[in-house]
């Protein structure tokens, strides 16, 4: 990933554009279709999910100058409810985050991300249109200079074909930093079968993604992201998983500073606790 930026003097806020963006990325929320029957079925009206991940990923800082590999550690809390509204839901999160890498500990960043999602029913019988409003805030250091905040408009439509889920969005994604402002398009496919204990999933994305008009070239800078991952989700408890992940993520484009790859594989603790 990018992280060391020309220009920027501070180790501890050191992460450029391209960084930032993509720190964002790894804390929008995504639902909870990764999580074990047990975890879902808590009953209560409204949930407290704490994760603790850690991972080893092939690129922590900048292709360019440079790039290590490393292990980072990713403590999530978060709660969520949902309301159902006669045929539709609406679903809520607030949740919060700290990243600390090695061997690049002045790397640390933290922030705070949400969703407000209302549904227009299930995907597996129908088509199911839903709309969605997601903020995303990153931070230098624990919860010091602002890096980014985005707000992620989201309209798109579910469907579940045969087992495998499908959802294609079209997102429009305003920010508070000059050149970090994007529409895309996107599309994921997830499937999840049990192995005895074990659920397993793997899943598919793809966004293309235009980004705010330069001022000094009058063009805009594409991205296409693509990402696959696995996961096993071990139950260990009504109220408590392992998960065991494989990631690999993939950007392209003709700014070099936006071209760049990680593979990401760890494991995560995963306690949630309704009330």
């Amino acid at each position: 990933m990018p992280l060391l930026m020309a220009g920027i003097s501070s180790p501890v806020f050191a992460q450029g554009l391209p960084e930032a963006d993509y720190q964002a990325d790894r804390h929008e929320p995504e639902g909870k279709d990764y999580l074990s029957p047990g975890l879902l079925e808590a009953g209560q009206n409204w949930l407290l999910s704490y994760s603790a991940a850690t991972s080893w990923q092939s690129n922590l800082t900048a292709d360019n100058m440079g790039g290590s590999s490393g292990v980072a550690f990713d403590p999530d809390l978060s709660v969520d409810r949902t309301w159902k509204l006669g045929g539709l839901s609406l679903s809520t999160t607030i949740g919060s985050f700290l990243s600390l890498p090695s061997p690049v500990p002045a790397s640390t960043i933290s922030g705070w991300y949400g969703t407000v999602e209302l549904n227009g029913g299930e995907a597996a019988g129908a088509f199911s249109p839903y709309v969605s409003w997601q903020p995303v805030a990153v931070y230098g250091g624990v919860f010091d200079a602002n890096l980014l905040t985005r707000h992620s408009l989201t309209a798109g439509v579910r469907h579940t074909i045969n087992g495998t889920a499908f959802d294609l969005s079209a997102i429009f994604a305003p920010t508070n930093r000059a050149g970090a402002d994007r529409t895309a398009l996107h599309l994921s496919a997830s499937h999840g079968w049990a192995w005895g204990r074990v659920n397993m999933q793997l899943r598919g994305d793809i966004e293309q993604r235009w980004y705010e008009r330069q001022a000094e070239t009058g063009t805009r800078r594409e991205v296409t992201r693509a990402r696959l991952r696995t996961r096993a989700v071990v139950p260990l408890d009504p109220a408590v998983d392992l998960q065991l992940m494989a990631q690999w993520d993939r950007h392209w484009s003709h700014d070099k500073m936006w071209d760049f790859s990680n593979f990401t594989v760890g494991s995560t603790l995963v306690v949630r606790l309704g009330f």
